[in-house]
């Protein structure tokens, strides 16, 4: 008892000290990058900390939080059948490798390991799931055409969220950063550049529509295309809100 009561101990220190070398490496971060980190602390409606509260930053996956409660939502009203079987194919559709970090063919493995997958499909929620679990990009735009892109922009106003730029399909917006002619990459990029957020997501969406009826266009993505500037505007655009604005 006592060896097991000992090791209890240590455990507890380790994962104590563990916990506070990542609280030590995020306070370092913050100190050394005040200009592009945001962080707001609530505890019981009383703010402990704030840098950058107010600052629109690209929130990446966070995004996914919307997409996730609009299922949720649509799922306990029976408007999608949360056990229906999604082919994986069709998943695919909004699938490029080497855009995700691997996070989709992990989710299928995951899935595949568990017996999920059956008949190469599987169940509706286990797409949402690898949706918020592996940040799966694919599932995510999946369940953006299945549940409407305009509810999903719904539960901002229904949060109370007015500080936020455009909601849209992220996959799809890697096919603004293509250069098939190959133009002058400066002009691609001050093209962009030029449009309003309406107008960048309305062709984004249009990418959307076509990828998911256009068997072929999928095909002629090109990574190469991608290069560092590319990606960073791709990133600097991507849907942008404060911590302030998601802490509430």
């Amino acid at each position: 008892m006592k060896k097991i009561f000992l090791a209890l101990l240590m455990f507890g220190a380790i994962a104590s000290a563990k916990a506070q070398d990542a609280a030590d490496s995020l306070l370092n971060f913050l100190l050394q990058n005040k200009a592009k980190a945001a962080l707001y602390l609530v505890q019981n409606d009383t703010v402990l900390a704030a840098l950058n509260k107010d600052k629109y930053m690209p929130l990446a996956s966070t995004v996914k939080i919307m997409v996730a409660l609009e299922f949720a939502k649509q799922a306990a009203k029976n408007v999608v059948d949360k056990t229906e079987m999604v082919a994986l194919k069709e998943l695919d559709r909004f699938y490029l490798p080497n855009t995700d970090g691997g996070a989709h063919p992990t989710w299928i493995g995951y899935e595949k390991s568990k017996g999920h997958i059956k008949n190469d499909s599987i169940a509706l929620l286990h797409v949402a799931r690898g949706m918020i679990m592996f940040s799966s990009n694919a599932n995510t735009e999946y369940l953006m055409g299945i549940l409407g892109l305009d509810n999903v922009k719904n539960n901002l106003q229904l949060l109370g969220v007015k500080q936020h730029t455009a909601i849209y399909p992220i996959v799809s917006a890697l096919f603004m950063y293509q250069n098939p002619r190959n133009k002058s990459e400066q002009s691609i990029l001050k093209g962009i550049k030029k449009l309003s957020d309406e107008q960048y997501s309305r062709y984004i969406y249009d990418m959307h529509k076509a990828l998911k009826y256009d068997t072929v266009l999928k095909s002629k993505f090109r990574p190469q295309d991608l290069s560092v500037n590319m990606q960073k505007l791709w990133s600097d655009r991507l849907p942008a809100s404060t911590v302030a604005a998601y802490a509430h």
